[in-house]
């Protein structure tokens, strides 16, 4: 953009923001690997997996498999024991900020409060009780939280401590 066009556009966002019609916020934002870029959520087709799937993605010369669930265990801290999370975005457990499990779940009860540690960086992982987040019935019923995938993991933990990875730096790597 010129410097013309640039200051007008500039000038445009301090007056919305004058006017409280926008405003700045911590938000998860969609990442464009082709682009290199952030894009609007109106620009994202969302699809409705349901099973394994293979589907193009655009700058990709191969289909990519969707809808499979992939099973890891975390070790518990003072090694003992393992929870194991079923996940579609393996990809995304390097910034993993907690793992959630459903208060009444009898399989997990013995994990509130619980750490598990990182098996890439040995960090503390807490392990949190959810009852929106974790649907028991679904995959292992524990849940990885990684802040920056949904907007329901960025409201469930709402830690005062930075991932070791956010997803922008991992795209920036990957895409």
């Amino acid at each position: 953009m010129d410097e013309r066009r640039s200051k007008v556009v500039t000038e445009a966002f301090v007056r919305l923001f004058k006017q409280n019609l926008i405003y700045r916020d911590l938000r998860l934002e969609s990442w464009d690997c082709v682009l290199r870029t952030a894009i609007s959520d109106i620009e994202v087709d969302y699809i409705d997996i349901k099973e394994r799937s293979l589907l193009k993605v655009p700058g990709y010369d191969k289909q990519v498999e969707f809808g499979v669930l992939t099973k890891f265990a975390y070790p518990l801290e003072g090694n003992i024991g393992e929870i194991v999370v079923a996940t579609t975005r393996i990809e995304t457990m390097l910034g993993d900020t907690a793992i959630a499990v459903h208060p009444d779940d009898d399989r997990y009860r013995h994990f509130h409060g619980k750490h598990v540690i990182h098996p890439f960086n040995g960090r503390k992982i807490p392990i949190i009780c959810d009852a929106i987040l974790v649907d028991p019935k679904f995959g292992t019923g524990a849940v990885k939280v990684f802040s920056e995938e949904s907007p329901s993991s960025l409201w469930t933990v709402a830690s005062p401590r930075e991932p070791l990875f956010t997803l922008k730096m991992l795209l920036k790597l990957f895409c």
